[in-house]
């Protein structure tokens, strides 16, 4: 009981302005097909510090395929937002965003359980409050080249 009421006269946590790009995804859950049959929804919230998490799902005729989490932080020391990301399979991809205008581009290396390194890159385009388009590129790792349209779902 008194951690409920705790919970209830904390303030919600405030975006760090660093973290600004991603404004119009925190609070809400989008999905997107990622391939036929294959939904892929992240939903995106802010920590207790200002960052962002974004927890994903990846399913299936409704059965989960994969599952990840990425957290976005301010590395003050390179000027620049920093992820991390982790999948359900062992892997993981760190790198840096940059945004200008509608854009938010990413950069990083996905690393397996194994510990094979592939190089990526995405870019998120927002057209408009309740719609993005993510485009997934890799010449390491072609196969998960796409382009998936995301729509928000709350």
């Amino acid at each position: 009981m008194i951690a409920a009421l705790l919970t209830l006269a904390s303030p919600a946590p405030v975006l760090l302005p660093q973290l600004q790009p991603f404004g119009f995804l925190v609070g809400h859950c989008w999905q997107g097909e990622i391939a036929p049959g294959q939904i892929d929804r992240h939903c995106f919230t802010v920590l207790t510090d200002g960052t962002v998490r974004d927890r994903h799902l990846v399913s299936e005729r409704g059965k989960r395929v994969l599952a990840g989490e990425t957290v976005y932080r301010w590395d003050a020391g390179a000027g620049a937002i920093a992820f991390i990301y982790r999948d359900s399979m062992g892997g993981r991809v760190a790198g840096s965003v940059r945004s200008r205008g509608n854009l938010i581009g990413f950069s990083g290396a996905y690393t397996t359980r194994g510990g094979q390194r592939f190089r990526i890159a995405s870019r998120w385009a927002r057209i408009g409050d309740t719609t993005y388009r993510a485009e997934i590129r890799s010449t390491d790792l072609p196969q998960v080249n796409a382009t998936t349209l995301y729509r928000r779902i709350d």
